[in-house]
């Protein structure tokens, strides 16, 4: 899985990771 957060501005790709993990996590 890869997630493209190269056009988000900074703290926003940790974000994105931490609930693309916890969404993982869930399943």
């Amino acid at each position: 899985m890869k997630i493209d957060c190269r056009n988000l501005s900074c703290p926003q790709p940790i974000v994105e990771t931490k609930n693309a993990l916890e969404k993982l996590q869930e399943n």
